[in-house]
């Protein structure tokens, strides 16, 4: 999903409208797929640079990295970019650090398109577990599941919880092939 070169990347800003569904899912899609956002923001003096599955309103560029190199390509983008780094200085540190580390950057535009039609996929694979059965059985797990703490007197959480549960263990199994949607997957989803 995230292929792009550091030193070819393109400044791409955020889109300014994030609440529309689809874009919501497919940034739920890259979470799961084990990306996370890195951005700079501004600030009145200057343009920090962060890293997280929650945008910044005032983020005005957003890149995509796999969530165990988040961390480190954002300190050493803030280390190279000195403490008064202006919105150009933050985004050359930041590619500096990407190359530095080896790190691929995917703007923002283009992993919210990839992954949206990543969403497509995993909808269409939803689709097709309703209509051969295999969601019959996770309903039925759920339900199983369900009643079995409600009789120890404990909670469980809701349906549509254990729904975006389930996307999100298919999303990289999906990646990986197709997944096959069973006990093992069940025990995941619902620990």
């Amino acid at each position: 999903m995230l292929d792009l070169d550091a030193a070819d990347v393109e400044t791409v800003a955020r889109p300014a409208a994030r609440s529309s569904s689809d874009t919501k899912a497919a940034i739920a899609y890259l979470i799961a797929s084990g990306a996370t956002a890195t951005y700079t923001t501004t600030t009145r003096d200057f343009v920090p640079i962060r890293s997280g599955s929650q945008i910044a309103a005032n983020a005005v560029a957003v890149f995509w990295v796999q969530k165990k190199q988040a961390v480190a390509l954002a300190r050493l983008a803030r280390r190279l970019a000195g403490a008064d780094s202006d919105r150009d200085d933050a985004l050359l540190a930041l590619r500096e650090a990407a190359a530095e580390l080896g790190v691929t950057l995917t703007p923002h535009a283009t992993a919210i398109s990839r992954a949206a039609a990543a969403v497509e996929r995993l909808d269409a694979f939803i689709d097709s577990l309703r209509a051969n059965g295999g969601y019959r059985a996770f309903t039925q797990e759920y339900k199983r599941r369900r009643l079995a703490a409600c009789e120890r007197g404990e909670g469980f959480v809701t349906f549509k919880v254990a729904e975006q549960r389930l996307k999100a263990a298919l999303v990289p199994l999906l990646m990986n092939g197709k997944p096959v949607v069973g006990a093992s997957l069940f025990a995941e989803i619902f620990k």
